[in-house]
């Protein structure tokens, strides 16, 4: 990742969210996160499981390119 999220970063967001009064189910941490979140929201069900067949590396990748930007 060109940005990755910073363990500072992850400490904050873990720390908020096992003491806050009011719960999330999802807690994102930095660009990638948000992104990730984004994209899943305009996936179908099956093309989201579908993400986790079997496939290259590089295969991989150019999915994750397509879906939600990403860049290495």
């Amino acid at each position: 990742m060109k940005a990755p999220s910073q363990p500072a970063d992850v400490a904050r967001v873990i720390h908020e969210a096992v003491t806050t009064k009011e719960p999330r189910l999802r807690c994102p941490v930095g660009d990638d996160a948000e992104r990730l979140v984004a994209g899943r929201r305009r996936l179908t069900d099956e093309d989201y499981v579908a993400t986790g067949r079997p496939m290259s590396d590089e295969e991989y990748l150019n999915l994750m390119r397509r879906r939600y930007g990403f860049e290495w």
